[in-house]
């Protein structure tokens, strides 16, 4: 049976679109333990259908917390805000492949994804990457 809730990023995923400057409303976040003083990344809960819908989460929580997107916000966010032009495409049944471009950067996928869920998660993957070469 397919799964018909949109896919929400992973907690890398998600850490690392905080560092690009995502700032959309989410209903959805990375709860982080701290830990004397600091934040331990590797303790941590999604928390999802938060009420608020408000990306920033830290108040709702009284304590330090990640907005998680779903995969498809994310893109979408790619596209608007970063100017990545990015899309999954349908190449048979079940077959999926992706492309991203961003200026001169012009990446493609070669392989065959099974789902495109497992397509649109990679493809964010390299969008992410793509605007971390450019920002260093």
């Amino acid at each position: 049976m397919i799964d018909k809730k949109l896919q929400i990023c992973s907690f890398k995923q998600a850490k690392r679109l905080e560092e690009l400057g995502f700032d959309w409303n989410v209903t959805a976040g990375y709860r982080v333990r701290k830990i004397d003083g600091g934040y331990n990344y590797g303790e941590y809960e999604l928390v999802e259908d938060c009420e608020s819908g408000n990306y920033n989460l830290k108040d709702m929580f009284n304590g330090w917390n990640i907005s998680a997107p779903t995969i498809a916000l994310a893109l979408e966010y790619m596209r608007i805000e970063k100017g990545i032009v990015c899309a999954v495409e349908i190449y048979g049944k079940n077959d999926y492949k992706w492309t991203a471009y961003n200026g001169a950067i012009r990446v493609f996928t070669n392989v065959l994804y099974g789902t495109y869920r497992d397509a649109e998660n990679d493809l964010l993957d390299t969008c992410l990457s793509i605007l971390e070469q450019k920002k260093s």
